[in-house]
């Protein structure tokens, strides 16, 4: 197990970054959306369906999949 203590409270940085990017994300994706409702749709806001949700879901747990696996990428254990 890699011990961490020479560097003081290292998950802070990362957790206010994550936090940060995630916040961008998804106030983009908000606007790129209501951006494209209002040119196809004149703003009348089409029906989601369950389907879509559903792909959705599994898109991004195959997103944050492949940010976890940055952290294997590491060195070993020791």
């Amino acid at each position: 197990m890699s011990n961490n203590s020479n560097v003081p409270n290292w998950k802070m940085p990362i957790y206010a970054i994550g936090a940060a990017i995630g916040l961008a994300l998804g106030f983009l994706t908000a606007h790129l959306y209501t951006q494209a409702v209002e040119e196809k749709h004149s703003g009348i806001v089409p029906q989601v369906e369950a389907g879509d949700v559903f792909r959705l879901g599994l898109a991004a747990l195959a997103f944050m999949r492949q940010i976890t696996d940055l952290a294997a990428r590491g060195e070993p254990e020791r």
